[in-house]
């Protein structure tokens, strides 16, 4: 036995590691993490950090243990008590004889069965299964010390074994999961421990066929992901297959679940496995096609409702020649499995098997509250432990748990200390960068802690996508004082024209710090108190898209600082769909409609449709006014109908630029139905794009009516001037929120108005709005023989 980096020794070792760091993440938000050295460990390449491991750190009781290659490639493992500094480090005899410490696939797993005997197994890759376990129980104060290698069942059955992988099972038995084979034609094996006769049994033989004689399908490889277990003790197991070793031809993502500790395993209907399992008949999570640098063995949890969670990596836009990888996350929701993109990586050409290490397979977890994390490390971040974390598994946060790059490292954690704590406990380690032995740690987070206080209520920032507005809004149970608001879009969809800051509104103190499409940011002296529930306005600052229909990332991140400088952050929340489109606005009380381009690029149509299920429409010639009645081009109504109207541009198209809006009258029948969806021919398209409908007042606003008498006159200055300073709402503000000098300027402006001569404007569709995609407009809109 060794005792290691205790104390002062341990700090002076490593001074680059210390215990409490406080890093500073992109959420602006501080994240304090521990890393915690073990032991130096050969680091030459990934062997002690690839996804696959299974047990690579685990917590029984009190105490902690790892399982590693040490820097003289020494089978190893360390124990210690949680919380405590000091490692006992024991040593065996055994190293990777197979590859000579050359092949990361030759990894080291371990389980602890209900007697507290470790048992362990490493070094293969097509190799005869090694196997030993532990001469004693490993909990306690005792050395730890194994026996000489064993047969697990037999070894006419153990042969050409790789991936080993252990699984608690209640009771104190272990599931031993492992592969025979190769890529193309591998079988997944398990054994069963019995506990009680301290004896394994083969469970499987196989569990998945490689290769079905007589199924017409090509042989495959079943690569597993790691198993999940649910709160009932239920087993979700998920996995790719591949025809090759070339990893471009893994494809999709397969389910089942097994509730009887593996004997037998059912897709998501209830329908029961024929064992062997093998493709034809598994259930496909996920449909992902060859070609699409799909990435095998990641990881799998269960959620709060015991439905399973995927997290892997793949190119979800192959199809269309972007072979960019993501990190993605695929759920089911009870009914259906759904799949979420987290990342946003630039285009990437097809990418070979030796640039898969760009991306680390990535871990996944999901607390109590139902909050998913996703554990990775990548090459646009900096090759650091990355965290992206969500309430609703559509819009991720991201943070940075260290600002070292650690090349080729995947993450491994302590499942058991997660569900037991919420605390997110990883090898860390930095490997493949050309050192032979780097110090191996824990890195440990209390994920729960960070995850209540940054999704805890406070200040928010609301972006409505239909309009770019912004509302700041404090949602806390007291006032909260703030010294600078920052606004930061790395992709540059800011837009300084549209944003009214505080400065802007007339707030005492306050001056704009920047005004670019990368950063908005204002400064004061004075600071400003926002009370519990108030809202302030930012104008319209948020402006999506690169092209007609193509949006850009929705990356918006803001921070506030208090008088004290210590840095905030905002929760910013998108709203609404998109305006980078074309928008059917339709007023719910007259039956008004406009047709405008909300975009801010042009676009050429050829034609559109608006469609109402319920018969909600009005087609009359003194109803619906179309672009034909208007004399706009070389329009032509379609068989109009209650249930649809339509025009084609005849010949030609018609352009529309940013901004360019057309009164198609009164068309929509107020006392029907709100189930109109429109959609539209881009020109050169042959299938129609779901534009956007919206309800919304098509009255004019009177921007200084403060009383909403319909005159902006002396009784709205008096509403002003009581109001001043203060967070209340005022009718006819652009600005609501707090009453500032930017609405006695709207009063100057408008002062004498009416109601009545008010300018005519598309409103910002701000009252209860709905959209509805359709699918291509069946014949209607395609273009007519000539």
């Amino acid at each position: 036995m060794r005792t290691r980096f205790s104390g002062a020794g341990r700090l002076a070792l490593c001074a680059c590691l210390a215990l409490g760091v406080s890093v500073m993440a992109t959420d602006a938000a501080a994240v304090d993490v521990t890393l915690a050295p073990i032991d130096g460990a050969f680091a030459a390449n990934s062997m002690n950090h690839v996804a696959f491991r299974q047990n690579a750190l685990k917590t029984i009781g009190d105490q902690q243990f790892a399982a590693y290659y040490d820097d003289n490639g020494l089978v190893t493992v360390a124990r210690r008590t949680l919380g405590d500094a000091q490692w006992d480090v024991f040593n065996t005899v055994y190293t990777d004889n197979n590859s000579g410490l050359t092949d990361d696939h030759n990894v080291i797993t371990f389980g602890v069965d209900g007697d507290g005997y470790m048992h362990l197994s490493w070094g293969m890759h097509n190799d005869n299964l090694r196997y030993i376990h532990s001469t004693a129980p490993v909990t306690g104060a005792a050395s730890i010390a194994f026996g000489a290698e064993v047969p697990m069942v037999s070894p006419s059955q153990e042969g050409l074994v790789t991936y080993p992988q252990f699984y608690d099972l209640p009771g104190g038995d272990l599931l031993f999961m492992y592969r025979t084979g190769g890529s193309g034609n591998g079988d997944q094996q398990v054994n069963r421990y019995d506990n009680a006769t301290g004896s394994w049994v083969p469970l499987h033989r196989p569990l998945f066929d490689g290769e079905v004689f007589g199924d017409g399908l090509s042989s495959k490889n079943m690569y597993a992901n790691t198993v999940a277990f649910d709160s009932q003790g239920a087993m979700h197991l998920s996995w790719t297959l591949r025809d090759t070793p070339d990893f471009q031809t893994n494809q999709n993502i397969y389910y089942a679940k097994s509730t009887d500790d593996g004997a037998t395993w059912r897709r998501t209907d209830g329908s029961l496995y024929s064992l062997p399992m093998s493709e034809g008949p598994s259930e496909i999570a996920v449909a992902i096609p060859q070609q699409s640098s799909l990435i095998n063995q990641t990881s799998m949890t269960t959620d709060a409702n015991d439905l399973p969670v995927i997290a892997s990596w793949w190119a979800p836009d192959a199809s269309q020649g972007n072979h960019a990888r993501q990190y993605m996350l695929s759920y089911y929701d009870g009914a259906d499995w759904q799949t979420s993109q987290i990342t946003d990586r630039g285009f990437e050409t097809k990418q070979g098997g030796g640039t898969v290490r760009e991306l680390a397979r990535p871990i996944v977890v999901v607390d109590d509250d139902n909050r998913v994390l996703v554990a990775m490390r990548y090459d646009d971040r900096g090759d650091v432990v990355t965290i992206a974390h969500s309430e609703d598994r559509q819009n991720w946060n991201f943070v940075d748990l260290t600002t070292e790059a650690l090349g080729d490292w995947e993450p491994n954690y302590d499942a058991a200390l997660w569900d037991r704590e919420q605390k997110l406990h990883l090898l860390h380690q930095p490997v493949g960068l050309g050192q032979q032995n780097s110090t191996l740690s824990v890195l440990e987070w209390d994920a729960g802690a960070y995850l209540d206080a940054y999704y805890a209520p406070k200040l928010s920032l609301r972006i409505d996508r239909a309009t770019g507005a912004a509302t700041l809004t404090n949602a806390t149970d007291g006032a909260i004082a703030i010294d600078t608001l920052t606004l930061t879009s790395p992709s540059g969809q800011l837009d300084p024209a549209g944003w009214v800051g505080l400065s802007d509104q007339g707030v005492t103190g306050w001056s704009q710090s920047a005004a670019g499409a990368t950063q908005l940011g204002e400064q004061s002296g004075a600071g400003l108190s926002v009370p519990t529930g108030a809202s302030l306005s930012l104008g319209a600052l948020f402006a999506p898209g690169v092209a007609f229909g193509v949006d850009a990332p929705a990356d918006l991140v803001a921070s506030y600082a208090n008088a004290g400088g210590d840095a905030v952050a905002i929760n910013v929340e998108y709203v609404g769909e998109s305006a980078n489109n074309l928008t059917l606005v339709v007023d719910p009380v007259t039956g008004g409609a406009t047709l405008t381009n909300t975009s801010a690029f042009p676009v050429e149509i050829e034609g559109y449709s608006i469609r109402s299920a319920s018969g909600s429409l009005k087609p009359g010639s003194s109803d619906w006014v179309s672009l034909a009645d208007a004399g706009v081009g070389d329009w032509q109504e379609a068989n109009p109908g209650p249930t649809a109207l339509n025009e084609l541009v005849e010949s030609g198209t018609q352009l529309l630029e940013s901004g360019a809006s057309f009164d198609l009258g009164m068309p929509f029948d107020a006392a029907g139905d709100q189930d109109l969806a429109f959609n539209f021919l881009v020109a050169g398209d042959a299938v129609a794009t779901p534009g956007l409908a919206r309800y919304a007042s098509l009255e004019a606003t009177l921007p200084g009516d403060f009383n909403a008498d319909g005159v902006v006159d002396a009784a709205d200055y008096s509403v002003w001037r009581d109001s001043l300073g203060q967070f209340t709402e005022l009718p006819n503000d652009r600005t609501p929120g707090l009453v500032s000098v930017s609405d006695y300027a709207d009063w100057v402006a408008n002062y004498g108005a009416t109601q009545a001569n008010a300018a005519t404007a598309v409103p910002e569709p701000t009252a209860t709005l709905s959209a509805v995609f359709a699918t291509a407009v069946a014949g209607m809109l395609r273009r007519r023989p000539r």
